[in-house]
């Protein structure tokens, strides 16, 4: 089996999409008929959420992925982490959810890749080896 090395960036059109959602989220926020108290903690809170999440970049984001032989090893701004595939992550052929359980961690990670982020070539090596696993 070939071994899997893929850089990940960040895909444009999944921000661009969750800015469309944050601004409608503000918008019904601005119109749900309730107190003017709730309103100013949901939109701070949206607000919070929305700058943390689009104009951040999380320390803990994967930015790569290697599988050599049997192991998979991902990585973040870090360090690196041993971890297991497990069996509910998604593969289609426009993107692919791959959700990892880490070694000595408790809960799974999951990383979404995009065709159009990652050479196709890759991205079909991906397809290939996920199909044979």
């Amino acid at each position: 089996m070939h071994n899997i090395d893929i850089s990940l960036q960040n895909p444009k059109l999944l921000s661009f999409l969750f800015s469309i959602v944050f601004l409608i989220s503000l918008l019904i926020i601005t119109f749900l008929p309730i107190v003017i108290l709730w309103k100013i903690f949901l939109l701070f809170f949206c607000i919070s959420y929305g700058s943390y999440s689009l104009i951040l970049q999380h320390k803990k984001s994967i930015t790569r992925i290697k599988r050599d032989g049997k192991n998979w090893i991902i990585e973040d701004e870090e360090k690196n982490y041993l971890a297991e595939l497990c069996g509910s992550s998604t593969i289609t052929r426009f993107f692919c959810v791959l959700r990892f359980k880490l070694t000595g961690q408790k809960f799974s990670r999951s990383i979404v890749i995009f065709k159009y982020t990652i050479p196709e070539n890759k991205y079909r090596r991906l397809l290939i080896h996920m199909a044979h696993q």
